[in-house]
């Protein structure tokens, strides 16, 4: 059985584009990026998140994941991981694409999943293979979401993260990625989603979690959220 609990979770930032001279020498001020995240998601939830740019959607996710430690709270999570978040998250981008695969898997926990023979399949599945010598940081963003996608696609979880991810590759790819990416998700025990197409989260969600200024302002199943959503952007 897989399951995860934030409770009252918050992480903070600093502003870091604050060049006044006067303010150099002062405390940085923080900026809250989540805040008071309470919730509790177990096996067959699969979970969409609703809100506009700069809600804090993605950050959730990585809070959830353990990329951003929380501040504040408690994270609790029984259950392996795969997440597909934007690419280069996770992933060292001074070294061969080689490297920064390998890297992927030992950043996701996923160490002993990783070979020489699955190294191979995933450049040929994320059609990279005379690209593995070539460093991370000069492939194209396309490429870095190929490489990305594909890592987490050969990756074994319990729960699978799904950002935008796609948006960034090409329309054959997206093909041939959608139907593993399915697979993984009806496999899943537990599945988060962001996206900003409606009907994706519609076919794929069976709750949401609406969220404004980094914080769940409402949750429940999703066509009573989307409609809940529709009537606060309107």
């Amino acid at each position: 059985m897989a399951k995860i609990i934030l409770s009252n979770a918050s992480v903070f930032g600093v502003n870091v584009f604050d060049h006044k001279l006067s303010n150099i020498f002062k405390p940085k001020k923080r900026i809250k990026i989540l805040e008071n995240i309470n919730f509790q998601a177990e096996d067959g939830d699969k979970i969409g998140f609703l809100g506009k740019n700069g809600s804090g959607k993605s950050s959730l996710l990585k809070a959830i994941s353990g990329i951003y430690p929380l501040h504040k709270g408690t994270r609790i999570v029984d259950g392996k991981i795969t997440s597909m978040l934007e690419a280069g998250v996770g992933m060292p981008i001074h070294v061969p694409g080689k490297n920064t695969l390998k890297m992927s898997f030992v950043y996701n926990n996923a160490t002993l999943e990783y070979n020489k023979d699955l190294a191979k399949e995933i450049f040929h599945f994320a059609e990279l293979t005379d690209y593995q010598d070539m460093l991370f940081m000069q492939y194209s963003s396309g490429m870095q979401a190929r490489l990305c996608v594909s890592s987490a696609l050969f990756r074994d979880g319990d729960i699978i993260m799904l950002d935008e991810l796609l948006a960034t590759v090409d329309q054959d790819f997206i093909k041939k990625a959608t139907k593993k990416i399915q697979e993984k998700w009806q496999n899943a025990k537990i599945g988060f989603y962001v996206s900003h197409h409606i009907e994706e989260i519609i076919k794929l969600c069976n709750k949401c979690f609406i969220l404004e200024n980094g914080s769940i302002v409402d949750s429940g199943e999703t066509m009573n959220m989307i409609a809940n959503y529709n009537k606060r952007i309107l």
